[in-house]
């Protein structure tokens, strides 16, 4: 497999990261506008961090992050595309994540229905710390955590 990972950086990986974005299946609402007006702009402004997995020139994995402070980083954007799920790149973007942020616990939160989601980040050390509709009342998101990696 020919793939590349790297820090998105310029125009034009915002552009190919944006384009991934859209074409992934969506359990929250107002997404399309989140990543035009909160996403992609934070981004570009720094206060928000982005890497990318690439193939042949096409975008297959994403993670995007903020720095919260105080040890800690909560993950906006996680997706790996479809036929590309089951090859290990998911654990290797999540722990990438931890890698460019030493001795910073994770946060994030997933869809109580996105199963796949739920049981990957259990699978890769996150546990579950809480429940609550952060999105859409009536669907509840997991409150999940990763305690950081060790700092050597």
């Amino acid at each position: 497999m020919n793939l590349v990972i790297r820090r998105v950086v310029d125009d034009f990986d915002l552009k190919k990261l944006r384009e991934f974005m859209f074409g992934q299946p969506q359990l929250y609402p107002g997404y399309e506008g989140w990543v035009d007006e909160v996403c992609i702009p934070g981004i570009e402004r720094g206060e928000r961090r982005g890497i990318i997995a690439v193939s042949h020139g096409l975008v297959v994995g994403d993670a995007v992050w903020k720095d919260l402070g105080e040890r800690r980083i909560e993950l906006k954007n996680f997706r790996i595309g479809k036929g590309y799920s089951n090859r290990f790149l998911g654990r290797f973007l999540l722990e990438q994540v931890q890698a460019e942020n030493p001795g910073k616990d994770l946060g994030l939160d997933v869809s109580v229905r996105n199963f796949e989601g739920v049981r990957f980040f259990l699978l890769n050390g996150c546990r579950i710390v809480g429940a609550e509709a952060l999105y859409r009342q009536g669907q509840l998101e997991y409150l999940m955590e990763k305690p950081a990696l060790a700092v050597a």
